[in-house]
């Protein structure tokens, strides 16, 4: 049966979740700021697809969000409000380095796909 959801032309099956999700939005805080988020991560997402970036990111940010923030929230109550434990340690250093380099590369890939496209 789930099978068959697959048949249904994408653009109705988009406004259906989109319709579903705004929704449960508002069934579950009755907050209109909580749809304009929706809205406004589905525009980002949208403009993301456009610009062929994956969705994954978004999703697993979205989902992972609340978590990074709580855990951000411990650590800087645990040093007392002292923001310089985000890049204590030689570990820190690495995987920010490790994270910057991907990031770089990354968008260096993305433009230069772009320019052999253009020419």
């Amino acid at each position: 049966v789930w099978a068959k959801l697959l048949l249904i032309p994408a653009p109705y099956l988009y406004g259906g979740i989109m319709v579903f999700c705004a929704l449960g939005i508002y069934a579950s805080s009755s907050a209109l700021f909580d749809l304009g988020l929706l809205l406004v991560l589905g525009l980002i997402a949208f403009v993301m697809r456009l610009n062929d970036f994956p969705m994954a990111p978004l999703i697993i940010g979205m989902v992972l969000g609340p978590l990074a923030e709580t855990s951000l929230r411990d650590a800087l109550v645990s040093s007392a409000g002292d923001p310089s434990v985000l890049i204590d340690g030689p570990i820190t250093w690495v995987l920010y380095g490790l994270l910057a380099v991907i990031l770089l590369l990354s968008i260096r890939a993305k433009v230069v796909s772009r320019t052999r496209e253009d020419v």
